[in-house]
């Protein structure tokens, strides 16, 4: 293999690959004896047909194939060799064909990519005299007390009650389609619940609270719930999904029966019995863990804001020059993004860019490697934090939800590179001026909210 790398202006250069026969001939022999060895040809028996049956086959695709990867693998060991540091991926200098004879096989085959470059990056904001502010925060009574009044509620039961409506109750209603003020004729009947907390109307659930089992309202049926239409029409109102006839929107109800929760009682037998899987036998138990895991929790949190305040000083201060003339042309011809959009677009793709090559270096500067038991470990975190901001305590669900975030391309993407910060900030931290505040959980809530502003978001959807 041979290449030669033509400087251009703007930060881009050309990459000509030459692939010669001693580079692919030993892929392309390998693949005819793959050919030969699961192939079967008349005439022939498997296995002994000749090479040259075979090529005069295939011989054009296998070249073709055997080269393209020695081009790849040779892109490889360029850019690993010469340390070039590139924006995007390479694009084809022009719409270039191999023209491929597999007769010949002491062909080479030139190919030329255009690379986007980036200036070598001096790394600034995390000097000595930047100071950045690490919490230490404990956990209080006061929020053991709110954790085991939320257990005592997810082991608790619905009983029915007559007395007037409350925030929390669930609704046992029968439905009647109106035309007008009256009951429509042979209009849609429904019976199903509704969850107060999930009343999309606030002026309703005024007006529900002012009421008890056996009383009447009207209503628009999308107010008396956050469900989308077709949840509302198929889970609702039990309309089969083949069926096409227009059911409208005003209805009567009754209420049939109010129910609320009753929490449970927490001793030591219920919580061996609901929480043996989390290895807690005992409300003593439950407490400690409690108080382990919020200490855990609170340090993950104020490591999660120095690394950003670390992220945003590196970011204010580091310059980073790429070449936007090759990002544009790749944007364009790769992601086919519109002229009118390509300004835009350009400019929050080179901040993604700038964090990305900045940690790239980071990285290989500090050494820091990630390994498959980093990321199943932060795969198996959040799929447990998911499950208990939820109230699922089976710990049999884990591997589902791991599942699910793995095949979900945005957050996998998020999680390793998560993980690949933390081990970059961690192995940084040593090297930076650090000012420790001890802080209390109920302002340490305050600048979490402020900073990060991650509340759960209420559904009716399962997560599993």
């Amino acid at each position: 293999m041979k290449f030669n790398k033509i400087e251009k202006d703007n930060l881009e250069c050309t990459l000509e690959i030459i692939i010669e026969p001693s580079d692919y001939i030993p892929e392309y022999k390998k693949q005819i004896n793959d050919v030969k060895s699961k192939g079967s040809f008349k005439g022939f028996r498997k296995g002994k047909t000749p090479d040259s049956f075979v090529s005069k086959m295939y011989g054009k695709s296998i070249v073709s194939d055997a080269v393209s990867k020695e081009i790849d693998k040779a892109f490889t060991q360029i850019v690993k060799d010469e340390k070039i540091r590139y924006v995007a991926q390479p694009l084809p200098s022009s719409d270039q064909m191999l023209d491929i004879d597999h007769k010949d096989l002491n062909k080479s085959y030139s190919y030329s990519l255009d690379l986007g470059l980036i200036a070598p990056i001096e790394v600034k904001g995390v000097g000595m005299g930047d100071v950045f502010t690490r919490y230490e925060v404990s956990t209080d009574d006061k929020e053991i007390e709110d954790h085991l009044a939320n257990i005592s509620k997810n082991f608790g039961v619905m009983e029915p009650v007559t007395d007037k409506i409350q925030g929390d109750d669930v609704l046992k209603v029968s439905a009647t389609e109106l035309d007008g003020a009256k009951a429509k004729k042979d209009g849609w009947m429904a019976s199903f619940d509704i969850v107060m907390k999930s009343v999309g109307s606030e002026e309703l659930k005024t007006d529900l609270l002012k009421k008890k089992k056996g009383d009447k309202f009207t209503a628009e049926i999308k107010q008396v719930t956050n469900r989308p239409e077709n949840s509302i029409r198929k889970d609702l109102l039990g309309v089969d999904e083949d069926d096409t006839r227009v059911i409208g929107d005003n209805f009567s109800f009754v209420i049939e029966e109010v129910q609320r929760l009753k929490p449970a009682e927490l001793t030591d037998e219920l919580i061996k019995e609901k929480l043996s899987t989390w290895n807690l036998e005992s409300v003593e138990e439950l407490k400690e863990d409690f108080r382990k895991n919020r200490v855990l929790s609170y340090k993950k949190d104020a490591d999660s804001m120095i690394y950003r305040d670390i992220m945003d000083s590196i970011m204010k201060h580091t310059e980073v020059n790429i070449s936007e003339t090759f990002l544009k042309r790749w944007l364009t011809e790769t992601e086919k993004v519109e002229a009118d959009k390509l300004e835009e677009t350009v400019n929050s793709f080179s901040d993604e860019i700038k964090w990305v090559k900045i940690k790239e270096q980071l990285m290989d500067q500090y050494k820091v490697a990630i390994a498959q038991d980093d990321i199943d470990k932060k795969l198996y975190e959040r799929a447990k934090t998911m499950l208990m901001q939820y109230g699922m305590t089976d710990e049999s669900l884990v591997p589902t939800v791991m599942d699910r975030l793995r095949q979900d391309q945005n957050e996998f993407y998020n999680i390793v590179s998560s993980v690949e910060s933390e081990k970059l900030f961690s192995k940084m931290i040593p090297d930076l001026t650090i000012e420790t505040i001890k802080e209390g959980s109920e302002k340490f809530y305050g600048i979490i909210d402020k900073k990060f502003n991650t509340k759960p978001v209420e559904t009716e959807e399962k997560l599993v």
